[in-house]
């Protein structure tokens, strides 16, 4: 594993370790998702072996459940390897993954997903009907009832306004993300609409009935959501002033940042 972090160190990326033993089992695949979602690559140690995991998608098996199958790039197998199964893998048991941070990347896509949804659940819970009710959706998050799932992606500011156009806003809302000051790399945690996400037969689904724009850069115990989207409207924190800015306008459900093509994060550093 030493080799691994010291060669990511080498290429300016500082290596971020995680021991699986010590996690819960379900978080492992949504913690790999969130840095693929980031054009970001995910190294697996095993007790034997390591390899890159270089993308995912979302299939149904034989008995018609939605599941994740990785791509890896494994030098003992070759490229674009399927892994269907993380918690069987023939190449060993996972034990460790390896993923290479930006510098002064420090909130992790993790801490970031909680503070966004906690803040959305609060502020949507104030808002109209639709806002409700997709408040009511993200706390069924977890119990197999919601229709509603998190999607999160760490990337740079500029692309994310170089996409905006791609999502189709009201002019409203493109104006106010573009106006936004912000920090060089953010997480963008994205609340989808999951049959619309699943749609095998479009590149882009309109999917995201929300979003949240939080500061990567951040390195305190007190970060704040820099600008949310939902149903009503868009609201801005000002920092200068400590209160938030809201603008009604409704829009409707928007492509993915996931889904607008835009370059890795470690080429623009």
């Amino acid at each position: 594993m030493r080799q691994v972090t010291d060669a990511m160190l080498g290429l300016g990326l500082p290596g971020e370790v995680y021991d699986l033993r010590q996690r819960d089992r379900a978080s492992v695949v949504p913690f790999i998702c969130r840095y693929l979602n980031s054009r970001l690559p995910v190294t697996v140690i095993t007790s034997r072996h390591a390899f890159v995991l270089i993308g995912y998608e979302r299939y149904v098996d034989r008995d018609g459940i939605r599941r994740i199958r990785f791509w890896r790039q494994d030098d003992e197998a070759g490229p674009y390897q399927a892994v269907d199964n993380w918690g069987s893998d023939p190449s060993g048991t996972w034990q460790h993954l390896v993923v290479p941070l930006p510098p002064k990347v420090y909130l992790t896509g993790e801490h970031a997903e909680l503070i966004a949804k906690k803040h959305l659940i609060s502020r949507l819970k104030k808002g109209t009907g639709d806002d409700q009710m997709l408040a009511s959706e993200l706390v069924k998050m977890g119990t197999g009832e919601s229709s509603v799932a998190l999607r999160s992606s760490v990337m740079l500011s500029n692309d994310f306004k170089r996409g905006i156009e791609h999502r189709r806003f009201p002019d409203a809302i493109t104006a106010r993300y573009l106006n936004l000051p912000m920090p060089r790399y953010i997480w963008v945690v994205e609340v989808t609409d999951r049959s619309a996400r699943d749609q095998d037969d479009v590149a882009a689904p309109d999917c995201v009935l929300a979003e949240a724009v939080l500061d990567a850069t951040d390195h305190t115990n007190d970060t704040k959501v820099l600008a949310w989207r939902c149903p009503s409207g868009i609201t801005r924190w000002l920092a200068d002033q400590d209160s938030e800015s809201h603008h009604l306008v409704s829009s409707e459900a928007t492509p993915s940042v996931v889904d607008i093509p835009r370059a890795p994060v470690h080429e623009l550093r």
